[in-house]
């Protein structure tokens, strides 16, 4: 791993790591330090944990960590290691990076599965001191990043993170506002309601509604539902006033 450049400024905020593209999230435990944060430009010591660094990018991404975990054990039939989706180009693969000298150390990181561009076995007895490196992954942008895990378990949580990611989107398709809304397909499913802008929006005179009914006293409101009516006559109260 890369040497972290020391710097008494305050911890950057999660959204400068993510804008600055987040590669990976490791324990990093010294000089009061709790985790190393990757990006894309620079390498930062940082005293949140890995696990409420995870948290708080959900909450930069307004979702539920908790709920995010959940999904995945369901998803995947697994109670550790559970990768997280926050977006379509953020997905975080878990994977061990430090041996944890205690029980309240963390052993495993996060790695952003989207820069991964290779992953290479090292050679047994590269290393000459400290930890058993059994992979190194390479990053789109030439970074490198070894782990304690296999070239095969490393493949296969990036497998299982394609499968989050997959479910993400999955979930999330009605979401998707590149394609187009056709009110028909709304009708559909919203028989029964009665919200005023519901029939604004859904109608087919639109245009017509705002020009005639909003500011033409005299126009019809017949045919329309009590909430609707009480809401075009305030905004006809509120026309003329102006």
């Amino acid at each position: 791993m890369e040497k972290v450049k020391s710097t008494k400024k305050a911890t950057p905020p999660v959204r400068d790591y993510l804008l600055e593209g987040l590669l990976a999230l490791v324990p990093d435990y010294k000089s009061g330090y709790k985790s190393t944060v990757i990006t894309k430009k620079k390498s930062y010591s940082d005293k949140r944990s890995v696990n409420w660094l995870a948290q708080i990018i959900a909450r930069y991404h307004c979702l539920d960590y908790s709920l995010m975990m959940k999904q995945g054990k369901h998803l995947l039939g697994l109670r550790h290691n559970i990768s997280l989706a926050y977006t379509a180009r953020l997905v975080l693969i878990p994977v061990k990076l430090k041996v944890a000298k205690s029980q309240n150390e963390l052993a495993t990181g996060y790695i952003s599965l989207k820069e991964i561009e290779d992953i290479v076995t090292m050679p047994a007895g590269s290393e000459k001191k400290g930890p058993s490196w059994l992979s190194k992954i390479i990053f789109k942008n030439g970074k490198q990043l070894l782990t304690l895990n296999s070239k095969k378990t490393v493949q296969e949580r990036m497998h299982h993170g394609q499968r989050v990611l997959f479910d993400f989107q999955l979930r999330n398709r009605s979401s998707d506002h590149s394609k187009a809304l056709k009110p028909g397909e709304l009708l559909k499913n919203t028989e029964g309601c009665d919200c005023p802008l519901y029939e604004i929006y859904l109608s087919k005179n639109t245009f017509e509604i705002i020009m005639d009914t909003l500011l033409n006293r005299e126009t019809n409101l017949a045919g329309y539902s009590p909430k609707t009516r009480q809401l075009l006559e305030y905004l006809r109260s509120a026309s003329g006033d102006n």
